[in-house]
């Protein structure tokens, strides 16, 4: 396992050099029957080969006129293609990788195209090497229209880049005609709520940002895409500024996370969703969302120079105090003064990603306090071979050891736990889940904000007969103090009965302290319930967790970049017995003026 994401990989570097593994992948036979797996997890291969250093280079160009930037990159690309003929080894083998890497050149081609290094001889071979790309693109356009998530996107914005903005090429116009076409039926990926397809922020993310390349290229050619793909923009702009944090722009880490960020023309950190949806809310509404920052640097590239004095007014930041209600995307938002929460609960009519029904992340003063995994790793060495997907690593319930869905393979759910859920108000919200009517349990939940910055989350399984029931919570890395709560019997009348059938001296307490201050956690059950503290694999407080749903190993990290997982804290409760059994996590969050 890998615990630093950085490596010194040399230049030019070894393109088929896995820097998660130190091994090497050939690139001497047709990517047809290469080994996806002969290096280890793949995304090592490829992540450098998307060539997202074009777009710093560009930029480093155009704000210092510094010759040497397309100089590293015309270096970097005939380094690239020496290695890596066209459809030899794992480079080819992605035709989303493909894609890609085919739109960062044509970027940089066009940021360097008045450059003394951008010779005559280095673009024909840079265009030469574009038609192969997209040759290797409709080669197997069929299999991206069965995956029908973003990797049809991928490939249908190379497609439509490349026939486009190379007449010359001999298939150009179909590849343009067929990028065109592919890129108008993806809107189905989209769901009327403003959702995506993949039930994953990050490649929401990717989606848009390949679909605002794709219409400002339709609308500079005076050839825009059909209203539908705009009102697709516009969906998912409201969502994901409901999503975000107001303050920092930092989004819930939910579902698959592969570190896909396209194009990369700003100085933001990559959690930061500021750039995009400022950029969109710019070209969709002429508002911005934020004042003006290092996330405006999108705008001006893709929108224009001129963008920034066109958006004089202000859009209402995100954060609103009124619940947000996204049914098809599975997301429900409440908001306190200084804390929100965000609930996952969906109704799936396409593959899930994580099992992940009833999380809740909560989040305070813009720390993600209550956060999800992430995914760290898809092809891993074990245990990590796509392993942060299981419930039992969400912040839910699970019972009797099992997954909420059962796992087919690496990435695909032989089974779907379905939810659905409301808000019962403005401050509470209730939900329920099916992953174990299998076995006869019922498991429904509520969230409810009180006054004082006060979170109280209900876990409630009914149903016939014994069962183990185990509640997760995991919390980024703060500094921590375990303490006995008061008995639920001894506090506010107001309190206490929603505490209604908890035991005097079940409850557990747990004081953080973090860079914003320190919150608590309370938990009282019906049950009797073993406690676990998991941190790096280690146990740290309580109990070992002999035969749990998931290998110790795994728990008590978070990734929130690919192949870089950090230190987190894995809070687990089993309690046994004869249904009902009933959780509550008392979560104070203190800001002084209210919730």
């Amino acid at each position: 396992m890998w615990e630093d994401a950085r490596h010194d990989l040399g230049f030019p570097p070894d393109w088929n050099r896995n820097p998660l593994t130190g091994r090497t992948a050939s690139a001497d036979r047709h990517w047809t029957a290469t080994d996806e797996q002969a290096s280890g997890d793949i995304k090592g291969l490829w992540e450098l080969s998307r060539f997202g250093l074009a777009f710093r280079l560009a930029r480093l160009y155009a704000g210092t006129g510094n010759e040497r930037a397309p100089e590293i990159f015309w270096q970097l690309v005939e380094s690239w293609m020496e290695a890596n003929p066209p459809n030899a080894g794992p480079q080819w083998l992605s035709s989303q990788e493909v894609a890609l890497r085919a739109l960062a050149w044509i970027f940089a081609l066009r940021a360097f195209a008045r450059s003394r290094a951008t010779t005559a001889a280095r673009v024909r071979r840079l265009i030469a090497a574009l038609d192969a790309h997209a040759r290797r693109i409709d080669a197997t356009l069929a299999f991206a229209k069965a995956q029908n998530n973003n990797h049809l996107i991928s490939e249908a914005a190379g497609l439509f880049t490349i026939g486009l903005l190379f007449p010359s090429l001999p298939d150009a116009a179909r590849w343009n005609s067929k990028g065109r076409s592919l890129l108008e039926s993806t809107t189905r990926q989209f769901f009327q709520d403003g959702g995506y397809i993949q039930h994953s922020v990050n490649y929401h993310r990717l989606a848009l940002q390949l679909y605002l390349w794709t219409m400002r290229l339709a609308e500079i050619n005076s050839q825009p895409f059909s209203e539908a793909m705009y009102a697709c923009v516009d969906r998912s702009l409201g969502l994901l500024s409901a999503m975000v944090d107001p303050n920092n722009g930092y989004a819930p880490n939910f579902g698959h996370n592969d570190g896909a960020l396209f194009p990369a023309l700003n100085s933001c950190a990559y959690d930061d969703y500021r750039p995009l949806l400022q950029t969109l809310s710019w070209w969709r509404r002429r508002k911005k969302i934020w004042e003006d920052g290092p996330w405006n640097e999108d705008a001006l590239w893709l929108l224009g120079p001129d963008a920034p004095t066109t958006s004089s007014r202000m859009l209402r930041p995100p954060g609103e105090s009124e619940p947000f209600t996204a049914p098809d995307a599975g997301l429900y938002l409440m908001h306190g003064l200084k804390s929100r929460a965000v609930i996952r609960c969906a109704r799936f009519r396409s593959r899930p990603a994580h099992a992940d029904q009833l999380h809740v992340d909560v989040w305070w003063r813009g720390e993600n306090i209550a956060c999800d995994a992430g995914s760290y790793l898809y092809g891993g060495d074990p245990p990590w071979r796509n392993s942060l997907t299981h419930a039992a690593l969400h912040n839910t319930v699970t019972v009797d050891g099992l997954d909420q869905m059962t796992r087919s393979g690496r990435f695909g759910w032989a089974t779907r736990a379905q939810a659905q859920g409301a808000f019962v108000g403005e401050n509470k919200w209730q939900g329920t889940q099916d992953g174990y009517s299998r076995i006869g349990v019922s498991h429904n939940r509520s969230v409810e904000r009180l006054e004082g910055g006060v979170w109280i989350v209900t876990d409630d399984l009914s149903g016939d007969g014994s069962h183990v029931a185990r509640l997760h919570w995991l919390i980024p890395d703060y500094p921590w103090e375990h303490f006995a709560p008061e008995a639920a019997s001894s506090l506010p009348t107001d309190f206490s009965e929603r505490l209604t059938g908890c035991m005097d001296g079940s409850g557990v307490g747990w004081t953080f302290h973090t860079p914003e201050g320190e919150f608590t956690l309370r938990i009282w059950s019906n049950r009797n319930v073993l406690w676990n503290l998991y941190r790096t694999g280690e146990r740290v407080f309580g109990l070992a967790e002999e035969k749990g749903p998931v290998p110790t190993e795994i728990r008590g990290w978070r990734s929130l970049r690919y192949a870089d997982k950090l230190p987190a804290l894995s809070l687990a409760g089993t309690a046994a017995g004869v249904l009902p059994i009933r959780f509550i996590s008392v979560w104070t969050l203190p800001d002084g003026q209210g919730a």
